[in-house]
């Protein structure tokens, strides 16, 4: 299960990657290798991240709905 910490987690991890092949490295995140050339592939999968994110924050201050019989 996805929580709200491993959003964050995950989000950590990609805006580090995308640090180093800025700065010229390569990065394994989990079993995937990212060079310069897959900068664009950790900008979606940092944005995929943070939509996950921001759909949890949506849930907890989103109102709850109560229906009435």
């Amino acid at each position: 299960m996805i929580t709200k910490a491993k959003c964050i987690e995950m989000i950590t991890k990609y805006e580090q990657a995308e640090i180093d092949v800025l700065d010229g490295k390569n990065v394994m995140i989990g079993n995937r290798m990212f060079q310069s050339e897959s900068l664009d592939a950790i900008r979606e999968g940092r944005q995929e991240w943070e939509r996950r994110l921001l759909r949890f924050n949506r849930r907890s201050t989103s109102p709850k709905t109560v229906r009435f019989i």
